[in-house]
């Protein structure tokens, strides 16, 4: 729910148009909901007094009306014509039909457990999703950390030869380095998994 209420500027807005009332009581509900998730959690402990017991017990009651309030107000909102969707993610079908007609939009997944690409195609009408067997989150950071230090020693022998001192470029064939090694365990696996025909990375 925190994530959607960070996220809810443009629904809303379309809410307000619909059913300003609505959309008020709404919002002033998701607002007190997020106050009680921002802060600190009271616990019952054998030293709390009875005025602490009841005060926390109290708040914990408000949280749940307030949680059943929120899942009324959103129901009755999905239940409007064309707000059936209001707050859900995106549909599958509806971001494949907006996938741009002579490419595909890759999105990677990067984390601890694996790493992987989902690809959205024209004319299928499902994610590909395609396994990045050969690659990790700590290789990701790696490579990102060497490329940041090769872009600043780019822009530092740059400035030296714009001063006047020309300098050889080391930096191009580190840079080849870190390429290659995203063609091998990233760019290649996700253009096969499309259908790409390409050359095997070791050419």
């Amino acid at each position: 729910m925190w994530n959607q209420f960070n996220q809810l500027h443009t629904p809303i807005d379309n809410l307000h148009d619909r059913s300003s009332s609505l959309a008020d009581q709404f919002i002033s509900v998701a607002s007190a909901l997020e106050s009680y998730g921002t802060r600190s959690s009271s616990i019952l402990s054998s030293d709390s007094t009875l005025a602490q017991d009841i005060h926390v017990q109290e708040k914990s009651r408000n949280h749940t009306v307030l949680a059943a309030e929120y899942k009324q107000l959103l129901q009755e909102i999905r239940d409007l014509p064309d707000f059936h969707d209001f707050l859900q993610p995106p549909n599958a079908s509806n971001i494949l039909s907006s996938v741009p007609p002579d490419g595909s939009v890759i999105i990677f997944i990067v984390n601890k457990i694996q790493c992987d690409a989902l690809a959205l195609t024209p004319g299928i009408n499902k994610p590909v999703h395609i396994p990045l067997e050969n690659f990790t989150l700590v290789e990701a950071k790696e490579l990102q950390s060497r490329l940041q230090s090769n872009l600043l020693n780019q822009r530092e022998a740059e400035d030296r030869d714009r001063a006047g001192r020309p300098c050889a470029f080391p930096h191009l064939p580190y840079m080849a380095s870190i390429l290659k090694e995203l063609w091998v365990k990233v760019v290649y696996p996700v253009l096969e998994g499309i259908g790409y025909s390409v050359s095997s990375p070791d050419h």
